[in-house]
């Protein structure tokens, strides 16, 4: 995995643009679904729909959402706490779904749920769904755009 360590300044996370690559080099994107988005993994395009900002809630917490369209955030289906919630695209709400924290592991970054009280990651293992097996499925790199 090519990571952009450039994420990091003196060890913090900073607000910004980014794309986000999964271990197999597959971008997560947004695709245009009715009214609204839905998240997906896609080779890498260039498009404004694999770019996302990264926007600090304080404590360590992060908003993410779409370049595409920043009125929406990424948000665990349901705000729910259990293995498999579904990582959905919803309209910005402030709520524990829309908050993640991201933690330095090795040579990658997780991306840990507030739904989950942070027990669980954001992976890619049967869809982008929340799950609490940390594996390199759930390992991500960020790339500074």
């Amino acid at each position: 995995m090519d990571l952009d360590l450039k994420i990091f300044d003196d060890g913090e996370l900073t607000d910004g643009v980014y794309t986000i690559t999964d271990v197999r080099g597959l971008n997560l994107a947004v695709r245009k679904e009715g009214n609204g988005y839905a998240p997906e993994l896609t080779a890498e395009d260039g498009s404004v729909y694999q770019q996302f900002k990264l926007q600090s809630q304080g404590n360590g917490k992060w908003r993410i959402s779409p370049v595409a369209d920043d009125r929406y955030s990424l948000d665990i289906c349901g705000c729910s706490n259990k293995d498999g919630a579904k990582l959905i695209v919803y309209p910005n709400n402030d709520t524990s779904a829309q908050k993640f924290r991201i933690d330095r592991d090795g040579e990658g970054f997780r991306i840990l749920t507030a739904a989950s009280s942070f027990g669980k990651y954001l992976g890619n293992r049967d869809g982008l769904a929340q799950t609490s097996v940390r594996d390199d499925r759930s390992l991500w790199a960020f790339h500074s755009v």
